[in-house]
């Protein structure tokens, strides 16, 4: 029994911000190099042109997965709701792009900014919480934070499962 392993290059080996005008360049070389997927690294959506993409990929036999780039102004866990919905709007925006790629992937790590520190292992929440009721404060993350976080998790894969339709946030998400 073979094992069908297919290889990517990520955009990022060659240019960042990722941009329409180096589309045929990047997608000729990655496909001319053997590599059957790119990764699509969308740091501003507004330089990619969605057809010439979508054109490209079909004439480069590419298959895609759009990682998105969380920036301290897409950053889940911010206790700023302008951000927060910052953020919700780049992942609809990264989640549009898949649906117009045919891409079933998207990847990055949304619970978060690059590059933060996080308390995630349980000892931290554990001091954190208690710190909290002891200063008579919320928690960070509190528990809704949280739920949106793992929300935003269950319904990516939802999604990847139902061939990337576009599926709406829950209400007690929206901040």
């Amino acid at each position: 029994m073979g094992v069908n392993i297919k290889y990517g290059a990520s955009t990022w080996l060659w240019t960042s911000p990722f941009q329409t005008s180096s589309v045929e360049e990047l997608f000729s070389k990655i496909s001319a190099l053997g590599f059957d997927s790119v990764e699509i690294a969308v740091e501003d959506p507004s330089l990619v042109d969605v057809e010439t993409v979508r054109l490209a990929l079909q004439k480069y036999k590419l298959k895609a997965v759009v990682c998105g780039a969380f920036s301290t102004s897409r950053d889940l866990t911010s206790e700023d709701p302008n951000v927060q919905q910052n953020c919700f709007k780049y992942i609809e925006t990264c989640l549009d792009l898949c649906v117009s790629w045919g891409v079933s992937i998207f990847a990055g790590p949304m619970y978060s900014a690059v590059g933060k520190a996080r308390m995630v292992a349980h000892p931290h929440l554990v001091h954190e919480f208690i710190s909290a009721l002891i200063q008579e404060r919320a928690p960070f993350p509190n528990a809704r934070q949280l739920a949106n976080i793992t929300c935003l998790g269950i319904l990516a894969h939802e999604s990847a499962m139902e061939g990337g339709n576009k599926i709406r946030l829950p209400d007690f998400t929206l901040i």
